[in-house]
């Protein structure tokens, strides 16, 4: 019996479905391009926001850009976990393999909602995501709810429901969380400063402790491109 899809879990996932589509995503250049030709993104997150808020999830859910860093191979899946990089305390993102994501206990932190299907978009280890995941679990009509505002607003291709609230870095006033990419990994780390010329690429509502309220994504010559996380906290 196939189970509920906010109850997916490693073990649930078609792998191979998971690998295809997961290297079909935009690069975040491209996604944002798409978006910027939806006029009616602003009444979407209008819509998206009254569910969120009736579920008084918007403490840790909100929603994601989809675009990918680099390719998976087969029998691999996105897993971001907390590890110390350069001495710097750091949100990690790389491609591994599935029976090591299992030995980590990594849950979904996002999902997707193809035309003919749902998946899962990326995996943590964070005990806030942990923590919303198992939220969602017991209130599966949630994901049915936001499943149907994408695709109303034909925006499948381009939105990921996503647990953004982390436990694991957490940003004081005035921080916010820069994220680079470097071969096989992304990094998230805390930074101050100007963020410069960015390009947004997560959203979340109302006025609950999510720690990542909101994230832009910007090109560098240096590092390829950098996700940036802003903290209201």
């Amino acid at each position: 019996m196939v189970p509920c899809f906010a109850e997916m879990t490693l073990d649930d996932l078609n792998i191979s479905e998971h690998t295809v589509h997961y290297n079909s995503l935009f690069s975040v250049g491209e996604a944002d391009d798409a978006l910027k030709g939806c006029s009616y993104f602003p009444d979407f997150l209008t819509k998206a926001e009254e569910v969120v808020l009736s579920y008084g999830f918007e403490q840790h859910t909100g929603l994601r850009l989809m675009h990918r860093h680099f390719d998976l191979e087969p029998s691999q899946v996105m897993v971001e976990e907390f590890q110390e990089v350069d001495g710097i305390p750091s949100l990690v993102t790389s491609a591994i393999p599935v029976i090591e994501a299992r030995l980590k206990n990594a849950v979904s932190s996002g999902w997707i909602f193809n035309s003919s299907s749902i998946g899962i978009f990326e995996f943590s280890t964070d005990e806030a995501v942990r923590q919303g995941f198992r939220d969602i679990q017991t209130t599966p009509e949630f994901l049915e709810q936001m499943e149907k505002i994408i695709k109303d607003y034909n925006l499948e291709n381009l939105m990921s429901v996503s647990l953004l609230r982390k436990d694991s870095l957490f940003a004081r006033e005035g921080q916010y969380y820069q994220e680079r990419t470097f071969p096989g990994k992304s990094v998230v780390q805390i930074h101050e400063g100007d963020w410069g010329e960015s390009t947004r690429t997560s959203w979340s509502f109302g006025k609950g402790p999510i720690m990542l309220r909101c994230s832009v994504c910007r090109k560098d010559d240096a590092w390829g491109h950098r996700e940036l996380y802003h903290s209201n906290r």
